[in-house]
């Protein structure tokens, strides 16, 4: 053994064993009322001679087998070994003492399980400032290290020996896997609290994977949640500050701002939109933004995508890259008809069985589907129908030629040179009522009170409940992402890329 672990015993062996035994008796004697087992004598004698038998020549004539069955047995006794550990480290703390808890832990006093909080928070600078402003009546903050260990390829044994983990376990007090004990529960919340940024989001899926296979229980019960700490600060010139957790929230402010004592005018027709109408139709376009930003990402052009709109307004949905060529489909069906003529047109499979010659000739056809399709020629449709024509909302062509738009606002005119170009304008008009935005990068960049009265301050700040609501599909995706196989993931990245809205691309 290596690392002087424990030898398996019986219990190692069996574990995971399933064996169909065929006996012929004249009179079978049972044990108990399940009759489970087989009480009689002569036929465990005979069981075991014949299995030991052949078992010892199967094992000596399959070598590689035997080494499975023995290096199966050596983690099951591993597995072992850690249980009683994590058993060992669960046992519960005395009501009145938190005697062996981590040093980096910052106990709460509370006693009472259900007002108890336990923050989970990012490194020791953002740990820092947890502990200066929270409630220490009822709020405890464990600072993490960086990144723990990814418990999806790690065996129990290793888990156990990482000392961020215990470190976790210890503060929990349930223990883990089949030693987990929901009674030994020392908060009611348990609460994720990682930066805004990748390295965040990774670290707060690292402990996901951690309480979802290890923790089940507490997903389960409700118990885990994740806090929602501002991405943005804004001073206004009044000098009140305000705070948003998302990009979207900020421009939703700055466009009320704008759109406050401003007047959109339509240079033909001398029509003019002012309060909620404008504010509709600026929302209107901030969405198709949000689109067109999602159409570049597979690689197309609004205008130019626009232009393949049928009579009846619709736009293709899905996108077909065959031998390097692009074609575009209207609905599912179309795309499929198109496939099935491809593959009742390939040649048939090389006489001499080559199958070289055969892979050449495979077509390679990549299909991306456009989500933006239908929202997108709905807005559009709703834009013509309020006589905005579809060629104003891109700007002109000759920057000499006078804007189709303006705006009005404090004796004052701004040329918006196409609807595209309004929400720009109008969150423009807003920022002039604002002293200073600060986008907050990690947690560690906010002061106490700031991370107090926004992160944790249970009046005025926003969690996340974790919850479990199809539990294989959950099962298969923390096999996919967190797993060592590796290609099982670079297919579903390669599959779902182009779908992935929650990037991070601050510089």
């Amino acid at each position: 053994m290596k690392n002087g672990g424990d030898l398996p015993e019986g219990e190692d062996m069996r574990e995971g064993l399933t064996a169909i035994v065929s006996v012929k008796i004249p009179d079978p004697q049972f044990e108990g009322q399940t009759k489970d087992k087989l009480g009689n004598r002569e036929a465990q004698s005979a069981v075991e001679s014949v299995v030991s038998e052949r078992l010892a020549v199967y094992l000596e004539e399959q070598p590689k087998v035997a080494k499975d069955i023995v290096n199966k047995a050596v983690m099951a006794a591993a597995a072992r070994q850690a249980a009683r550990q994590a058993r060992d480290l669960a046992r519960r703390k005395s009501a009145l003492s938190s005697g062996n808890l981590p040093v980096k832990l910052a106990d709460c006093r509370s006693r009472e399980i259900e007002e108890s909080e336990l923050f989970i928070v990012e490194g020791d600078s953002a740990g820092g400032n947890a502990k200066q402003c929270r409630d220490s009546r009822f709020q405890a903050v464990l600072p993490m290290r960086g990144k723990i260990l990814n418990i999806e390829k790690a065996r129990l044994d290793k888990m156990l020996a990482n000392q961020e983990i215990r470190r976790l376990i210890s503060t929990l007090g349930t223990g883990v896997a089949t030693e987990f004990k929901m009674e030994g529960l020392r908060y009611g919340k348990i609460i994720i609290m990682t930066d805004a940024d990748v390295d965040g989001l990774h670290i707060r899926t690292l402990l996901l994977t951690f309480f979802f296979r290890q923790m089940r229980e507490l997903v389960n019960a409700g118990r885990v949640f994740i806090a929602q700490p501002p991405l943005y600060r804004v001073l206004y010139k009044k000098k009140h500050e305000q705070y948003f957790i998302e990009e979207k929230e900020l421009n939703a402010a700055l466009a009320t701002l704008g759109i406050d004592g401003t007047t959109f005018h339509v240079r033909a027709g001398g029509r003019k939109l002012s309060g909620d109408s404008l504010r509709d139709l600026v929302n209107l376009l901030a969405r198709v933004e949000q689109l067109e930003h999602g159409l570049s990402t597979r690689g197309l052009q609004l205008a130019d995508y626009l232009k393949l709109r049928n009579g009846d307004g619709m736009l293709p949905a899905y996108k077909v890259i065959l031998d390097g060529e692009e074609r575009m489909f209207f609905s599912e069906g179309e795309m499929n008809q198109y496939r099935e003529s491809l593959q009742s047109s390939q040649p048939d499979p090389a006489p001499d069985g080559d199958k070289e010659k055969d892979d050449e000739k495979q077509v390679t056809m990549l299909i991306s589907r456009i989500h933006e399709s239908t929202e997108l020629q709905r807005l559009i449709r709703r834009l013509e129908e309020d006589n905005f024509p579809l060629h104003t909302y891109f700007p002109k062509e000759d920057p000499e030629a006078d804007a189709d738009y303006y705006l009005s606002y404090d004796n004052d005119a701004l040329p918006v040179n196409g609807l595209r170009a309004l929400p720009w304008a109008i969150r423009a008009i807003g920022e002039k009522n604002i002293q200073d935005i600060q986008r907050y990068k990690g947690l560690g960049e906010m002061n106490p009170d700031q991370l107090g009265d926004t992160t944790m301050d249970p009046k005025t700040r926003t969690l996340l409940r974790v919850r479990l609501e199809d539990a294989l599909e959950a099962e298969n995706l923390f096999a996919i992402l967190m797993g060592s196989d590796v290609k099982p993931r670079k297919e579903f990245i390669a599959k779902h890329a182009l779908e992935a809205k929650n990037i991070d691309t601050w510089a």
